[in-house]
């Protein structure tokens, strides 16, 4: 174990605002070189220089505040670890597959379908690959990292996961229950992507986890929702109002059938974690 300071905990915190920072002085340069438009090259701009300007700021965090490498927060040489290259993919295509089950139609939109590289670049370059690096260095590699070493890999998990969620929440200004119900969803999510990080010591596998699923649930491929969404090519409008089922403003990442889906892959990176053999050697429970 490394011998981290007392303060690390709140040092590695403080790296939050630096990265909200970023993300507004990203949006800011976007606005100043494209104007409020969002032709397709405006998003690749926002998603290479979130990256760039993040990546940045938390080198120097980890390096001088925290005295922590990125290896030291599995933040290593891109590698993707079996089962976890596949389960990125079988999880939001069962998800999607239970979504189905409920009786709805199917819509198209044409908006969506003209501006084909606009949606691309912004759903799958900027909100699937710039957003899962970013939020996957910054929670599951920098700050469980440090509170792991403060504490332990539990209290890690769970004060990391508990904080995703509550940051998820609070910027979407929803009324009080959809909060609530994001705050929980969002949280079982950081629970299950930090599972796999303490399971495999590779943030990597986050990042792929997260990012799969940023592409194919929110990514405008296809939308699921009790109304149709213009951004997306397709979607399925499901008969239900059920805040449970449909997420709400939010979306599906906050309904009970995705969450249930963070669960039951959440279980089965514990359940690796008993192995005799563990990539990364914690011994959770």
């Amino acid at each position: 174990m490394l011998k981290v300071r007392v303060n690390t905990a709140l040092a590695a915190l403080g790296v939050l605002p630096a990265i909200i920072g970023v993300q507004l002085l990203s949006s800011m340069l976007k606005t100043l070189f494209f104007g409020p438009a969002w032709p397709p090259e405006a998003s690749l701009f926002l998603g290479i220089s979130y990256v760039t300007f993040s990546l940045l700021i938390l080198k120097i965090w980890c390096g001088y505040v925290l005295r922590l490498s990125f290896e030291d927060c599995g933040i290593g040489a891109f590698r993707l670890d079996s089962p976890w290259r596949g389960a990125a993919v079988v999880l939001p295509v069962s998800v999607m597959c239970c979504f189905f089950l409920f009786s709805g139609n199917i819509m198209h939109s044409l908006w969506a379908k003209q501006h084909t590289a606009q949606i691309l670049a912004s759903g799958v370059f900027f909100t699937g690959i710039s957003v899962a690096v970013v939020e996957e260095f910054t929670f599951r590699g920098i700050i469980l990292r440090a509170l792991e070493t403060r504490w332990n890999p539990r209290t890690a998990l769970v004060l990391t996961s508990l904080l995703f969620g509550l940051l998820h929440a609070l910027e979407q200004k929803l009324p009080v229950v959809e909060t609530l119900q994001v705050f929980t969803a969002i949280s079982f999510l950081g629970f299950m992507l930090g599972a796999v990080v303490l399971q495999s010591g590779n943030v990597w596998n986050a990042v792929w986890m997260h990012m799969m699923w940023n592409v194919l649930i929110v990514g405008g491929i296809i939308h699921f929702g009790d109304t149709a969404d213009v951004d997306s090519f397709y979607s399925y409008v499901m008969s239900t109002r059920s805040l449970l089922i449909s997420g709400g403003a939010f979306g599906v990442e906050a309904s009970v059938i995705s969450v249930a889906g963070y669960m039951l892959f959440c279980f089965w990176a514990f359940t690796l974690m008993q192995k005799p053999v563990s990539r990364a050697g914690y011994n959770f429970f």
